[in-house]
């Protein structure tokens, strides 16, 4: 015989938490909300204040955490929602990525969303990068989303990220040189110094195609400029630095 918890008990706010996540892909309902005759958004919002005082029991700090790992993260409540219907929409393949060009009012909110999490990157709370990378997307700028690991890694997210972020302000590749990008210093955008005084070579224009890294070899460099992207066509390439 299986013996129900008692409706006041903290094993049956549990449960009631996990059919909640199971129905909305969270564990961040907002404060007024009710689910199965529980306030569960005052609920835990009462064992988050017992976190920060040291009160809420490890065993059941540890079940809230296998219910919904990030139920006590930072960040706003709002992000965790908004990330939940957008991983949902990632898997039923509705979710559009916002592809390196100046969206219109008609793209939908996700997509919208999408590219402010993109733009805001290097802002984002550790988790929410790798949230954000785990979302199930079939785009050859998915790699963005990824969070880096190493070193080089990290430095040719921030040249990817730079180069979308011009293409969607200018609406081409052809980076001047010494460019500065608006977040940072000086970042290697444009092509390398001339070559002898020669003068540079121009870009291909605007037909610019995103490149597949899972495809590639590896990264190349060229002298002392940064690494271009992966899999660049030949025609594709700056003129190496001096």
């Amino acid at each position: 015989m299986i013996w129900e918890h008692p409706p006041h008990s903290i094993e049956r706010k549990l449960l009631i938490a996990r059919d909640y996540v199971t129905r909305h892909g969270h564990l961040a309902p907002r404060w007024a909300e009710h689910h199965q005759g529980l306030h569960l958004g005052r609920w835990l919002a009462d064992r988050r204040k017992e976190v920060t005082t040291r009160r809420l029991p490890y065993c059941y700090q540890r079940a809230l955490n296998e219910i919904y790992p990030w139920w006590n993260a930072k960040g706003e409540a709002d992000w965790k929602r908004t990330y939940a219907r957008a991983h949902t929409a990632a898997r039923d393949n509705t979710l559009i990525f916002p592809d390196p060009h100046q969206l219109t009012g008609t793209a939908p909110p996700l997509t919208h969303w999408l590219a402010k999490q993109i733009d805001n990157l290097t802002r984002l709370e550790p988790y929410q990068h790798h949230l954000l990378g785990d979302l199930p997307i079939e785009h050859p700028l998915a790699l963005l989303l990824r969070r880096p690991r190493s070193a080089s890694q990290w430095a040719f997210a921030r040249g990817l990220q730079a180069a979308y972020a011009y293409r969607r302000r200018h609406h081409h590749l052809d980076v001047p040189y010494n460019y500065t990008c608006e977040d940072g210093p000086e970042f290697g955008l444009g092509s390398g110094s001339p070559k002898n005084g020669a003068p540079r070579k121009p870009s291909p224009g605007n037909n610019w195609t995103p490149w597949k890294p899972s495809t590639c070899a590896g990264p190349h460099a060229t002298g002392t400029a940064q690494p271009e992207p992966p899999c660049a066509p030949a025609d594709h390439r700056s003129t190496p630095a001096s």
